[in-house]
């Protein structure tokens, strides 16, 4: 939190500054005027300039002692924020309104690799990307990037891109427009996170593969309103009908009163009991195929919270 200083009264340094100046007036005026009555006759002249004298040194040396105390204060102050911003994850910079640099994290100069002797406050957006050219970290055209970024910011809208490296690693940059024109931006590293998202859809896609193509039907239900999620194809072919017209519905919407109630009573008695059930052969009075004589399993899935997530049935 910055705290606005409204008056100069209020300016503690101020204060101790006239303190000083006032005590030093009078000691040096008392000092004077003893010497005058006891020793040497001093003109009331000489005795106010003396005094002044006093009250000026005074002045000068206290505020030279808060003129320090004060750098070191803002030395302080810097350090920290300094420490703060380099124990950051993400990389940051911050621009003016004229696309000049004014602030920046370790982490950023390392993620595109400039060298630390050429980053300094004022380096202007350009230089700054000809010199991630040069590091391989840019590969983009300066001029295109720059118009574009300055169209983003005219929106005054935050505003995010994932960026891909010529070094085959994916930033995630969130671009933040400023009052002043400029603009805040934080970069993330997220290469690994995009691989992980990649292997997730390309298991996903296979293990889909696997079940639509299984040749015993699978139909699997959400707890606790047992709607339909996945039917396979073979799921679709011993039902007759169009899978489309099943899925988020509950059994009673599409089978007949009586099956419907059957299948739901054995789902929520699966739910109760956990674990799974077989059932030997059995009628089931299909949608769209008439009756059918199957045998069934059902199978309960828990979740992360080790509560009841879904129902697997297969035919």
């Amino acid at each position: 939190m910055i705290r606005t200083i409204k008056s100069l009264g209020q300016y503690r340094g101020w204060r101790r500054i006239v303190t000083a100046g006032a005590m030093s007036f009078a000691a040096t005026l008392a000092a004077v005027l003893i010497v005058d009555l006891v020793l040497v006759p001093i003109s009331a002249l000489s005795i106010v300039l003396a005094a002044t004298v006093g009250g000026l040194v005074g002045f000068c040396w206290v505020g030279t002692v808060s003129a320090v105390r004060t750098v070191q204060a803002i030395g302080a102050l810097n350090t920290r924020r300094e420490v703060a911003l380099d124990s950051m994850i993400q990389g940051l910079c911050v621009f003016d309104s004229q696309y000049r640099l004014v602030v920046w994290n370790d982490p950023y100069r390392v993620m595109y690799k400039l060298d630390a002797r050429g980053l300094k406050r004022g380096v202007g957006l350009r230089d700054l990307l000809i010199a991630r050219q040069a590091a391989g970290t840019f590969a983009g055209d300066v001029d295109e990037y720059m118009a574009a970024l300055k169209d983003k910011i005219g929106q005054s809208k935050a505003f995010a891109v994932d960026i891909e490296l010529p070094d085959g690693r994916t930033i995630a940059v969130v671009d933040t427009p400023t009052p002043d024109g400029g603009w805040i931006a934080t970069h993330e590293d997220i290469t690994e996170r995009k691989r992980a998202e990649r292997e997730l859809d390309h298991t996903r896609a296979f293990l889909d593969t696997i079940v639509e193509n299984v040749p015993s039907p699978i139909m699997v239900k959400a707890i606790p309103h047992l709607e339909y999620l996945l039917i396979n194809r073979a799921a679709e072919d011993y039902l007759g009908i169009d899978r489309r017209e099943l899925l988020g519905k509950t059994s009673g919407s599409v089978f007949a009163a009586e099956t419907a109630d059957m299948i739901e009573t054995e789902d929520r008695r699966l739910i109760a009991t956990g674990g799974s059930v077989f059932r030997d052969e059995h009628a089931v009075m299909t949608p769209g195929n008439g009756m059918r004589i199957v045998t069934s399993a059902r199978l309960q899935v828990v979740g992360t919270d080790n509560k009841p997530q879904y129902l697997i049935t297969v035919i």
